[in-house]
């Protein structure tokens, strides 16, 4: 096999990771949007770093005069549920198991929920009740900004609104 050159399987492995990292983008959008935060953009883009291929990021609450800790929390939170129903509908498995893996995946997102307890009003399990809520109530919302992601790896906070 020639360096670089990805192997079917490769090849299905990179997309199903940029598909669990454009519904985790998400569903941190949806919480903004939901929180009445602006956002200014939600991209993903793909980058080779050894083994791994994903780099992806949401940009824009710090814009917010109103920004505060509780938004922080339950944004943290709805990146790590919309990253967990994805996986536990396309891969199998239960919510609870998949959130699970998207905590240990994801521990800038999941420290936010755990250690934003001491600052806002919210145990952990209410940050996680907000986003899962919201989410299965939006669920489409996700679908439809995830794709958008996935075919352009960027879309605009104004294409993002349009969405929902």
């Amino acid at each position: 096999m020639l360096p670089g050159v990805l192997t079917s399987g490769k090849q299905q492995q990179l997309q199903l990771q940029r598909e669990r990292a454009a519904h985790h983008e998400a569903g941190h959008a949806l919480a903004a949007f939901a929180r009445e935060l602006p956002v200014v953009s939600a991209s993903i883009t793909t980058v080779r770093s050894g083994f791994f291929f994903t780099s992806w990021s949401v940009e824009g609450f710090v814009d917010a005069k109103d920004y505060d800790d509780t938004d922080d929390q339950l944004i943290a939170a709805a990146g790590i549920d919309a990253e967990a129903l994805w996986t536990a509908a396309v891969c199998g498995g239960s919510f609870k198991s998949r959130r699970r893996a998207a905590v240990y995946d994801n521990p800038s997102d999941a420290g936010k929920v755990r250690d934003l307890v001491r600052l806002t009003a919210l145990t952990v399990d209410a940050a996680y009740a907000w986003s899962y809520d919201l989410l299965v109530e939006q669920w489409g919302a996700v679908e439809a900004m995830a794709a958008a992601l996935l075919e352009d790896g960027f879309v605009s906070g104004r294409d993002l609104a349009r969405l929902l």
